[in-house]
Formats: structure tokens, C-alpha cells, sequence
């Protein structure tokens, strides 16, 4: 008996003041599709606030045809996602706003986190955590 090993894929490496965003969604259907919309536009908001600070913005996967939506919606499709960012692309956990990083380990932004403040200056100061925490390529 013969065992066929897998072929490895192999990851690009990332981009210079790149940061790698995601978008988890929900396992309903109807949930992702009412908020893709707002997504979008926090999404773009943030962009423009790392774009401000030297940054770009690259989103590691695209919008789904079958579903009309953007967000990682099951399992599979999201280690399928993971698989494909670069392993020396900047990372974080979601950090409260003015938590600093605590390791050696490099920082990147995801999306803002909830505050009673408004979504463009969440996103600012997000994206302003996120490259000043990163070293620079």
C-alpha cells in the first residue's frame, strides 16, 4: 500500500505597509446579506485611515458570487482563507483601542472595535494602533 502525501501549497509573501483584513460573518445567510452593506462601508472607512498613515489595505478574500456576500460564512472557507495570507503578513487579535502590543510577535489591524465613539475616528485610531505597532518591511 502506497500513501500519496499532499502537495504544499506555497504562501505569498507580503506585501510591503500592507495590512491583510478579513471579515467573519454569520452561518445565516439572511444575517450576512442584511449587513454586507455596512460592511462595505466600515471597511472602507478603515481603509482610508491606514491608506492616511503610509498604509494599504488588502482584503485576503473576495466577495463570494454564489452567496452576494463578503464575509467568511462557514469553517472550511475560512481556513481556506487563513491558508492563503502570507505567514510574515503583520497579525493581531481584535485590541481594545489604546491597548499596546505585548508581544515580539508583529500587529495588524482587523476590523474596528465597538466603542460609543463614531465608526471613522474607531477606525483612525484602529488603523493608528495597527501600523505603529508594526515594524516596518
Amino acid at each position: 500500500m502506497t500513501y500519496a502525501f499532499p502537495t504544499l501549497a506555497t504562501r505569498p509573501v507580503a506585501e510591503p505597509k500592507t495590512v491583510y483584513t478579513v471579515a467573519s460573518g454569520d452561518l445565516r445567510l439572511a444575517t450576512n446579506l442584511k449587513t454586507w452593506a455596512m460592511q462595505q462601508q466600515v471597511e472602507a472607512e478603515f481603509a482610508q485611515a491606514v491608506n492616511a498613515l503610509g498604509w494599504q489595505v488588502k482584503r485576503a478574500h473576495g466577495v463570494d458570487p454564489e452567496t452576494g456576500h463578503g464575509f467568511i460564512d462557514n469553517q472550511r472557507r475560512g481556513m481556506d482563507i487563513f491558508a492563503s495570507i502570507p505567514l510574515d503578513a503583520p497579525w493581531s487579535s481584535s485590541r481594545p483601542s489604546g491597548s499596546t502590543a505585548t508581544t515580539s510577535s508583529p500587529a495588524c489591524a482587523t476590523t474596528p472595535a465597538r466603542s460609543s465613539s463614531s465608526r471613522t475616528s474607531r477606525a483612525t485610531s484602529r488603523a493608528s494602533w495597527a501600523c505603529s505597532t508594526s515594524p516596518d518591511p
